[in-house]
């Protein structure tokens, strides 16, 4: 076990979580200006929808390239690419994980980042993260246009509308669709009033008086929709950003346990990895369950028991784990960190 305290281990894992985090934000940022601004056709959405095509509305929203532009193929901004800042944030974790070994351990190991299981472990995560990103975001613009069908919108307003919703997930969608609703009809209509939602003071007291008075113009409701799918994008984009970092700088932590397996330096016999909550505010009632469904840690190869099946570490893809804060740390066999 390391000396330092518990504390030290998982402040210096959020560290290095938190310093890639901003960079895998604005990876994904990166990629929804571009199918926005350069990818998505208005007019042959608009023509798709006129045929009731909703699978060509899909194609020329240009939402189809998102996995591409994640792994940075034909992105114009290649300062970010979301698959590479998921590789720092793995090699970063493999390296906070050495200096939370003993001194004597410490100069034992050298992290090697072309390990044949490390590259594969690197792909596959990048793989599956920016998979099930594109998913939601393709799942998404579906719903969105198949509503747009069923509200009977003219093929125009439904191309127009969709771009302005481009990278949220389906309930995002679903929200922005509302709050347009509110300010065209001037009414609630049962859902979360529209000074409600995420904007600033002075956009919310303009909609309340909007909404007494009917003071906006077409022009000006498209602005404020815009300035609300902005601060939603960039909430997912932040989501995206906290989950992964510390999903990716878990998994090289573990990979580099594996590697010292390998070279004896750890013995599976005796060390043991436990799972340790952030105990805040918004720690779940489901992450904290897990350490005690797990008392005496696992081993390093081995996955924890939880609520959501087996799982490697936090923030594993299998998990739902959004925003998951929780760390792993090494121990030995006997030992037990439930608090």
């Amino acid at each position: 076990m390391a000396k330092k305290s518990i504390e030290d281990i998982i402040r210096e894992l959020h560290k290095a979580a938190d310093a890639v985090a901003p960079s895998l934000r604005d990876s994904f940022l990166a990629t929804v200006k571009e199918i926005r601004d350069n990818l998505f056709s208005m007019k042959a959405v608009e023509l798709a929808m006129s045929l009731q095509n909703i699978s060509g509305a899909i194609s020329a929203s240009g939402i189809d390239a998102m996995d591409d532009l994640l792994f940075g193929v034909g992105l114009n901004n290649t300062s970010y690419v979301l698959s590479t800042q998921m590789q720092n944030a793995f090699i970063a974790g493999a390296f906070a994980a050495i200096r939370n070994l003993d001194a004597s351990k410490q100069k034992q190991v050298a992290f090697n980042a072309l390990n044949e299981r490390a590259v594969a472990s690197m792909r596959n995560r990048g793989t599956q993260t920016i998979s099930g990103i594109s998913i939601v975001s393709r799942q998404a613009v579906k719903d969105s246009l198949t509503r747009s069908m069923l509200d009977n919108l003219t093929p125009r307003k439904a191309a127009k509308e969709l771009r302005q919703m481009i990278g949220l997930t389906p309930d995002q969608m679903q929200a922005v669709t509302n709050f347009r609703r509110q300010l065209e009809t001037k009414q609630i209509l049962g859902f979360t009033p529209p000074y409600d939602r995420r904007l600033n003071a002075a956009e919310q007291a303009m909609i309340r008086r909007h909404m007494k008075v009917g003071h906006f113009t077409t022009a000006n409701i498209d602005a404020i929709v815009e300035r609300y799918y902005q601060s939603l994008v960039n909430k997912r984009a932040m989501d995206i950003a906290r989950t992964e970092s510390m999903s990716a700088v878990s998994a090289g932590q573990d990979e580099l346990w594996e590697q010292s397996l390998d070279l004896g330096v750890l013995d599976d016999n005796i060390h043991r990895k436990f799972w340790i909550t952030t105990p805040d505010d918004r720690l779940r009632v489901t992450h904290k369950a897990i350490p005690n469904m797990n008392p005496y840690g696992v081993k390093i190869r081995a996955k924890f028991i939880t609520p959501f099946g087996p799982v490697s570490s936090p923030g594993d893809a299998n998990s739902g784990l959004i925003n998951c804060r929780c760390a792993i740390i090494l121990g030995e066999i006997g030992q037990s960190f439930i608090y």
